[in-house]
């Protein structure tokens, strides 16, 4: 008797569920304040894929595709390689139950090595510390003679990520951003109002003079951020946008040919006097223009068409860009790679959508959550669209300014521009089946003109 074949699993849903356990522990390491938020989103994101059985993926993964509920073992042909990523898959799967017991089936092929019950049937500890300390030995004490100490090494990190999944989805973001007081011994206090979460860090970086690149989603409040972080830390600021269209002299200034004398630009002015110089859409200069600053971020001088300037003490640049300077994407599509040694000159930090930010400095806070929910779907469907805070901002304005508009009509223009009918449908449909607040779509759309009219009655 031979077993029919299982259809292979699409590879692009084994990938997808991978990169979001790799963004997971990314975040995990982070530490950021809002991780518990973004591993929560990474997992729905799991959930809305839709991936095949788990038949399927095991069998994909490298495990023979037998009873996976009552035993389970390896195919003879599978290497070392898809065991590893095959336990690792298996750690976060609540129905892969298998266990030691023998099989007799003559057609199956003969195991190279069980997969230890033990490792999957375990009940969950209470504390974090036992349960990866025990998943562990599990594994060392089954596999010792099967893998290498660094592969049951990468095992025992998957089952740790597994329990700080599981501990930190218990923590909550805080639902409105606060406001921020910046205090310095040398400069009275500054209110900085309510800020990005990123906010203080960036003011670390920019007091210990490196050189920032800020790369994120359109209108996370990148440009925004920098201009209050000159307010903060009392500098001046110098704020200049590049194109395709931008020259390096835009940037060193020339000589006049009528008259023979130096033009300065807010690049000269920055660099030899001081002050926070805000390069603004940064992936979308030629790397002719970005090379320029190579000598000026590094070796602390430049030459300039009238004489070579020492770079001032209190100067510092930052680099606000869509991408990481790597090249275009598809919401991107005109963003250029830059030279690797002019992106050496920086230091990075990711800025992402503050839905606590975004909660808090606009009026309609209904609008705002549903904004918020259509962001997630998009992301969870793979629909290549921008849902920026700017979505939220404009659609609030127009509801309750001289526009009037109804919540359909802002949707149309603020949110959904050019998708089409179908595409607005599933997104609706994804929301009202992985809400997890109770509210499904109607219920969202229902709320916004009550609180609107409560608005413009004030």
């Amino acid at each position: 008797m031979t077993m029919p074949k299982a259809a292979k699993a699409p590879r692009k849903n084994v990938a997808a569920v991978e990169a979001s356990v790799k963004a997971i522990r990314s975040i995990i390491k982070a530490g950021a304040p809002h991780a518990a938020t973004d591993i929560q989103y990474q997992l729905a994101k799991v959930k809305a894929m839709d991936v095949p059985g788990i038949k399927q993926v095991l069998t994909d993964l490298g495990v023979y595709p037998a009873d996976v509920t009552m035993g389970g073992r390896w195919r003879a042909d599978a290497t070392k390689a898809e065991r590893l990523k095959a336990l690792r898959y298996a750690m976060h799967q609540q129905t892969v139950r298998p266990n030691l017991e023998a099989r007799d089936d003559d057609d199956m092929p003969s195991p190279v090595v069980e997969i230890p019950a033990p490792l999957f049937n375990r009940k969950p500890k209470p504390e974090a510390p036992e349960g990866v300390e025990n998943a562990f030995d599990a594994i060392r004490n089954a596999l010792k003679d099967k893998l290498t100490s660094h592969e049951i090494a990468e095992i025992a990190e998957a089952v740790a990520l597994k329990v700080c999944v599981e501990k930190m989805a218990n923590f909550e973001a805080p639902e409105y951003a606060r406001p921020i007081t910046v205090q310095r011994p040398d400069v009275p206090d500054y209110e900085a109002g309510c800020q990005h979460e990123n906010f203080g860090e960036l003011l670390g970086f920019l007091v210990d003079r490196k050189h920032v690149w800020a790369w994120g989603p359109a209108a996370t409040g990148k440009t925004r951020a920098a201009e209050e972080a000159a307010k903060a830390l009392k500098m001046e600021f110098y704020p200049y946008s590049v194109g395709p269209g931008t020259m390096p002299s835009d940037f060193v200034g020339f000589i006049s040919p009528g008259t023979g004398l130096y033009q300065e630009t807010i690049f000269r002015k920055a660099f030899e006097h001081g002050g926070l110089f805000l390069l603004d859409e940064a992936d979308t200069g030629s790397s002719a223009v970005m090379t320029k600053f190579n000598a000026a971020l590094s070796n602390k001088y430049m030459a300039f068409p009238d004489r070579i300037v020492h770079m001032h003490e209190d100067f510092v640049c930052m680099a606000a860009a869509n991408t990481q300077g790597q090249g275009q994407s598809r919401e991107y599509s005109g963003r250029i790679q830059l030279d690797g040694a002019t992106l050496d000159r920086f230091v990075f930090q990711q800025w992402c959508y503050d839905a606590a930010l975004e909660r808090t400095v606009f009026h309609v806070k209904t609008w705002c959550g549903l904004v918020q929910e259509i962001r997630r779907a998009c992301e969870a469907l793979g629909i290549k669209a921008i849902v920026s805070m700017r979505a939220t901002q404009n659609g609030s304005d127009l509801m309750i300014g001289a526009s009037k508009l109804t919540t359909r009509r802002a949707l149309e223009c603020c949110v959904y521009k050019s998708m089409d009918a179908a595409t607005c449908v599933r997104i609706e449909t994804w929301i009202t089946d992985n809400n997890n607040s109770g509210k499904q779509w109607d219920d969202r759309f229902r709320a916004i003109a009550p609180e609107v009219e409560k608005i413009t009655a004030k």
